[in-house]
């Protein structure tokens, strides 16, 4: 498996070992594709997958670092309720902001007063240890010169 193969696979997320907390999970439903070097999950995770084979079941766990990081202070921010004019305001709102780049990023509303409202734009599972199991069905062969570049994504506000 290397960078721009298509993978099959059936996938769980859980944040405890037990499986309790599970966040996400295709084994019970239709496998997802993906295209490893792509981004769409943590690096670490891409690459304890090179090791897996068609037909075999692995189990990851991240510490998170190698996930979604630590939660960072500095995406917490404190916006002016003017910001929000027409928005039906709720602590566990996700709400979308665009980026000077024209990038769309979403927060989560975790504080709400007369003039300010706070908003979380870490990611979900920042700060957390996650569980992966996954069951690889097929890999594709792809064009690794196919993959985008990722660019950095700056909050402006």
């Amino acid at each position: 498996m290397k960078k721009g193969d298509q993978v099959l696979l059936h996938f769980s997320l859980s944040c405890d070992q037990s499986n309790e907390s599970c966040v996400d999970s295709t084994f019970e439903g239709e496998p997802v594709e993906l295209m490893i070097g792509s981004g769409q999950m943590p690096a670490r995770f891409e690459k304890l997958m090179q090791n897996v084979l068609v037909n075999q079941e692995k189990t990851f766990t991240l510490s998170p670092e190698q996930g979604f990081g630590e939660k960072q202070e500095n995406n917490i921010k404190r916006l002016s309720m003017a910001l929000f004019k027409s928005v039906d305001l709720k602590i566990g709102l996700v709400v979308a902001f665009d980026t000077a780049n024209h990038e769309e990023i979403l927060g989560v509303v975790q504080n709400i007063s007369d003039t300010i409202v706070t908003v979380d734009f870490n990611h979900p599972l920042a700060g957390r240890i996650l569980y992966f199991k996954v069951f690889i069905l097929k890999i594709r062969p792809g064009n690794r010169n196919a993959l985008p570049e990722i660019k950095d994504i700056m909050l402006t506000h």
